[in-house]
């Protein structure tokens, strides 16, 4: 048996012994799947695992099929990769352009970021496609390996459920609580649902602060009722431990071990167990713990099945960050474009106007309300639209900033338009006068 045989082999067990295959829809892998779709304006996305004959689809939005044989899709591509998979035209790309799914669907750009299990055994992808030819851009790769996290972190929470389901029907529920959830309602779900599924007093989750080591934010909930906690100095506690990095357990008597932390005398606290909730580059982004009034019966247990939970919110926490910096980009963006002389436009390959934004003292020579959505050969003359889908084209292929003067009922405008992402690009357009 060969090499490749024996790693075939060992990557088709490890994908059955997650127990996901032709299982029914659920709804946090469907979440994933539309937030790739939204995320990267794409027709198609999914979460494809990759079986001995067939690629089954566990969630797509954009198909109507569960799975596509193995030989005809794309899918298997990604397995010979380690990172993200991109083919901006498949039908030139001579490993794509013979798979049936190309031509049955039209399909031109697709990207693929591995789903891989911490031992390196990859069980498939999340992907995108459209039927226009396409690229990603740096940031574009890691929103796609963030979201290929996301589904992972869901996988192994499944996984590791459908493990302790038998002999545990409390945690079970407390994923179904959850498993809706994104983001600080996922932090809340938990928080809440946790204390009665271990048999303890609160369970807290807490971010630490990037800008000020040493400090922590907290969420912290009591049998259902949650209190969001000011935010708190690490030293002297007991998640100092585990913000470097180890989980900690202390079955009882924590506030003897550590009798600076005024917080577990308030509470009265007599047990504590906590894990460190870790990025996909093993950096230590929070805590997820639980407190107990009296002690802890079985602390490794606890630890345990804090360990279940912790990837998730773990994958979580760092898409609320994620979140706060796009909304701090978009505030910066914003705060820019609001001084810009120019008019900016957000313009597909096709020349099909997707966003505006005025410059000042400038308007365009039609409202916006009457050209995005359309095309530039529908709003302009057709001797200056064809020149501008060719400066687009050029920006898009060569990624380099092209400048285009053109002349619209006397006046003269200057448009320098740069890549924008995906097959898009923008374009800033100052008048310059008759």
């Amino acid at each position: 048996m060969s090499a490749r045989t024996v790693r075939e082999t060992t990557r088709l067990e490890t994908l059955r012994s997650y127990r996901v295959l032709d299982t029914p829809p659920e709804p946090a892998f469907d979440s994933i799947v539309s937030l790739a779709r939204e995320l990267f304006r794409v027709p198609i996305a999914g979460i494809a695992l990759v079986d001995a004959r067939r690629v089954w689809l566990k969630a797509v939005e954009g198909y109507e099929g569960q799975e596509i044989p193995r030989d005809e899709a794309l899918c298997e591509l990604s397995l010979a990769t380690k990172d993200v998979l991109v083919i901006p035209d498949a039908s030139a790309d001579p490993r794509a352009r013979e798979r049936a799914v190309v031509a049955s669907l039209g399909l031109r750009f697709y990207a693929a970021a591995p789903l891989r299990t911490a031992a390196g055994q990859q069980l498939g992808s999340l992907f995108i496609a459209d039927r226009r030819p396409g690229k990603l851009g740096p940031a574009d790769r890691q929103r796609l390996r963030g979201l290929a996290s996301l589904a992972m972190e869901q996988l192994e929470l499944r996984a590791a459920l459908c493990r302790i389901a038998p002999t545990d029907a409390r945690l079970k529920d407390v994923a179904e609580a959850v498993s809706m959830e994104t983001g600080e309602a996922f932090v809340v779900a938990l928080t809440r649902c946790l204390p009665e599924a271990l048999g303890v007093d609160y369970a807290f989750v807490s971010e630490t602060d990037t800008s000020e080591p040493g400090i922590a934010h907290c969420t912290i909930c009591e049998r259902g009722q949650t209190h969001r906690l000011m935010d708190y100095d690490l030293e002297g506690t007991p998640c100092a431990a585990v913000v470097a990095g180890e989980p900690r357990c202390y079955p009882k008597g924590v506030q003897k071990v550590f009798p600076a932390d005024t917080a577990l005398a308030t509470l009265s606290v007599e047990g504590y167990a906590a894990v460190p909730l870790l990025d996909a580059r093993r950096r230590v982004l929070g805590i997820l713990g639980v407190l107990s009034r009296s002690p802890l019966p079985d602390g490794g247990g606890v630890l345990t099945h804090l360990g279940i939970f912790g990837p998730r919110a773990a994958a979580e926490m760092e898409r609320l960050r994620g979140e706060r910096r796009e909304r701090e980009r978009e505030r910066r963006r914003a705060a820019l474009m609001n001084v810009l002389p120019d008019m900016v436009f957000h313009v597909r390959r096709d020349g099909t106007f997707v966003d505006f934004h005025p410059g000042l003292g400038v308007k365009p020579v039609v409202p916006p309300e009457q050209f995005l959505g359309k095309k530039m050969g529908d709003v302009l003359p057709p001797d200056i639209a064809r020149e501008g889908m060719a400066a687009i084209a050029r920006a898009i292929d060569e990624g380099v900033m092209q400048v285009w003067r053109y002349e619209v009922e006397g006046r003269t405008y200057e448009a320098r338009i740069v890549p924008g992402g995906a097959d898009e690009a923008v374009s800033f357009v100052r008048d310059v006068g008759r």
